[in-house]
Parts: C-alpha cells; structure tokens; sequence
C-alpha cells in the first residue's frame, strides 16, 4: 500500500511538472505603458492598421537601444535585449503582413494575434524569461512561434 501512494505521488509530482512547461506565467506590464515618452508620431503606418504600428514601435523602443560609437569603433550600432523574444516577434509581424497580403488570413484577425503576442512580449521583457526564450529559440515557423506565444499566460 505504501509503494502504491509512493509512486501515485510520484506520477503526480511528474505531471504538475509537465503541466508547468505547458504554460509560461508573467506579470501583466502593460499597464506601465501609460508612463513611457514615445513619440508614436514616428511609428509610421501597418498593413494591419495603426494600433499594430504603435505597438512595435513600443516594442523597438523597449527592446533595442543605441550603444554611441567609441574611438576604437566610430559607428553607432544597435543593441537587442532579450533578442530571441525580440526577433521573435519581428518573424510573427513578417508573416502576418505577408498572410495578409496573399488572403490566407483576415487582416483584424492577424491585427488581434500580433497585437497579443506583441503585449505579451512586452511584458515579459522585465521578468525571467530564460525558459521561454530557450523554448523560443526552437521554434522555427511563424505558426510555431505563434503556438508559444499563445502558451504565455499574463496575470
């Protein structure tokens, strides 16, 4: 009887485990957007309308930055953050526009889907995301990065 409940516990302790690599959990940032001063007068315009150019360009400004060039090395040069979660992204925009273009998706379902994926980016880039970003890092169609966005989880 004992050996029994060893190992249902031990199935259980396996599966808890399994069911948390399903599921990636972040605090919810966007509510810190309000606060940042971007000209979005810059975004420019989106094949899936303005509010999807706002937030990438909400994204570039919160994942890259511009490392000034020194006497050894003149030219400026741009730094990504969290580069997998950025390009990541960058890929989902990529084949949304094209998807869009050639009529296999509609444009405010495409809109939608970025737009969350984008938010969700968003806020995990001031949390620990070394997981997800080796998880990430794997996938290598549009549909397959989209998949793991979907598995990120904001509370």
């Amino acid at each position: 009887m004992r050996k029994l409940f060893s190992i249902a516990l031990l199935l259980c302790a396996l599966m808890s485990a399994k069911a948390q690599d399903s599921e990636y959990l972040f605090a919810n940032n966007l509510k810190d957007t309000a606060n940042l001063k971007i000209d979005y007068s810059t975004a420019g315009t989106h094949v899936l309308g303005s509010n999807v150019a706002r937030k990438m360009l909400l994204l570039q400004e919160t994942y890259t930055y511009i490392e000034r060039g020194t006497l050894t090395a003149p030219g400026d040069k741009v730094v990504v953050k969290k580069g997998d979660i950025y390009y990541a992204v960058k890929k989902l925009n990529v084949y949304y526009k094209k998807a869009v273009k050639i009529g296999t998706i509609d444009s405010k379902e495409a809109a939608n889907k970025l737009i969350a994926s984008i938010d969700k980016a968003y806020s995990m880039f001031y949390e620990d995301t070394k997981k997800f970003e080796a998880y990430i890092r794997e996938q290598k169609e549009a549909e397959d990065i989209q998949k793991a966005f979907d598995l990120v989880k904001l509370y």
